[in-house]
């Protein structure tokens, strides 16, 4: 078969590579012509997919690694949509495009698999949980109150999904992970680079006056996940290096972090900082716990809660008072929003509050993947989401759903036997899976994450969960 494949192929890699790409110019004329209609955007989008099924199929390690840095593309807002036009199902060229590159990653999968790259291994369960969330979102559409909404965004996690198995299987866990990351550390600095440039995109304002540093149209929560994701990463990354390193290798990216750590500070996003704090404890105990180092540690840590929640009242009264706004440190806390909306999570606690009697019609099966967004936003005009990753999933596909996709979770953090004996590779793909989905997930506590529409969250979150799994298994890479 793949002789024969070679040889359909062979006129591509040779002489006829300028006609397809005097078909594509042709294509992109006739496109812009129609200023762009949305038939030319689709012509464009369909000879795109069928160059990137040829560009799988003769080089599929290569494409299966750029495709995480498109996916992330796919997931950029490039514009303001209102609610009522999501609700509704309107699409434009924004909505076109991220269901081009699902799209594209569905076609770049499927073709992956067809290669000799793709080892034929039987699915992980935590493969079979994820894809069991896929399979009951996209079945609440027979019972959710948007139901177009419901099937677009359920089949975007069942190629996400699909796509990561495949990703993981064709490069290995390590590199997969590598990859992934890789892609968000370029995306973070391209973004950063775009909004200095230009100086336009989405302005968001907080009540002390501050602008809180994003690019594009991606909300700064997002911005800020984006940088301190990509830190987090260059320090697991850094110190598990092994041998030896050039002097520019091991500092450029500790130079890197702190630019990430700047970029995450300027969105005043204190979910991700926060998370970002608690990935780096997690990861500096997987990294140099010993037995005599766990008898120390965990009174240690005891010790410091204790004197935390000493401290509390005291920090308390002087985040209350006012005297903390003239700080550095006050002013990221309160935001302006003062000590109530601190507590008040911005709102958040009592949006969750009000959700209760929601979640108590249909316990079980939910309202719908993504439908609770309609009876959010009458509950809280600003809100179209739950702001909590396990609130969002009991909402929307229940307490079956929530099984499936925290299940898959909670077996990424169970403790490996003979860890220590494993490989370096193979060490570190663990510190970085473990390390960043215990980022995302403390970072979920205050919005929908990989619960909600499928974007980078839920591509951090599933590629940390399945090359964990695949590592467990011994997969190599």
């Amino acid at each position: 078969m793949i002789d024969r494949a070679d040889r359909l192929l062979t006129p591509l890699k040779e002489a006829n590579w300028w006609l397809l790409a005097l078909m594509g110019a042709l294509i992109a004329s006739y496109a812009l012509v129609m200023k762009p209609s949305i038939l030319g955007a689709l012509a464009v989008g369909g000879f795109a997919v069928l160059l990137l099924c040829i560009a799988t199929y003769l080089w599929p390690v290569r494409v299966m690694q750029w495709m995480f840095f498109l996916l992330m593309w796919g997931s950029t807002q490039f514009r303001v949509r209102d609610e009522t036009a999501t609700l509704q199902g309107i699409a434009d060229l924004q909505v076109l495009f991220q269901l081009g590159v699902s799209g594209a990653a569905l076609a770049a999968a499927a073709v992956a698999m067809l290669t000799d790259a793709f080892p034929r291994t039987r699915l992980l369960l935590s493969e079979w949980l994820l894809a069991g969330f896929g399979l009951l979102a996209l079945m609440s559409l027979a019972w959710s109150s948007i139901p177009t909404v419901t099937a677009i965004r359920a089949v975007q996690v069942l190629i996400l999904v699909f796509f990561i198995g495949v990703a993981v299987r064709v490069l290995g866990p390590s590199r997969a992970l590598h990859a992934l990351f890789v892609s968000a550390v370029c995306y973070t600095i391209i973004g950063v680079t775009i909004r200095l440039a230009t100086g336009g995109g989405y302005q968001k304002i907080d009540l002390n006056g501050a602008v809180r540093f994003t690019w594009l149209y991606i909300h700064p929560i997002i911005a800020g996940t984006y940088a301190m994701s990509a830190a987090l990463f260059l320090v697991v990354h850094s110190l598990y290096r092994e041998g030896r390193v050039k002097l520019l290798s091991r500092v450029l990216p500790w130079m890197l972090v702190g630019v990430l750590l700047v970029v995450a500070l300027a969105t005043r996003s204190r979910g991700p900082v926060f998370a970002g704090i608690g990935g780096l404890g997690v990861l500096v105990f997987y990294k140099y716990s010993r037995p005599w180092v766990t008898a120390v540690a965990l009174p240690a840590l005891l010790a410091v809660g204790l004197s935390a929640w000493a401290v509390l009242p005291v920090l308390t009264d002087w985040l209350g008072t006012g005297a903390a706004a003239g700080s550095a440190a006050g002013a990221f806390l309160l935001r302006g929003e003062g000590l109530d909306g601190l507590l008040d999570l911005n709102g958040r606690v009592g949006l969750w509050t009000d959700l209760l009697p929601l979640f108590r019609e249909k316990v079980f099966l939910g309202s719908g993947f993504l439908a609770s967004r309609e009876f959010i936003l009458e509950y809280r005009h600003w809100a179209s989401e739950a702001h909590n990753s396990l609130v969002q999933s009991l909402l929307d596909v229940g307490i079956i759903g929530t099984v499936f996709l925290w299940l898959a979770v909670v077996l990424t953090f169970v403790p490996f036997a003979g860890g220590k004996a494993a490989s370096p590779t193979s060490r570190r793909a663990r510190a970085i899976g473990i390390t960043m989905l215990f980022f995302v997930v403390l970072n979920s506590m205050t919005t929908a994450s990989f619960a909600g529409a499928p974007g980078y969250e839920s591509l951090l979150a599933f590629t940390c969960i399945v090359a964990v799994a695949a590592n467990r298994r011994g997969d190599p890479r």
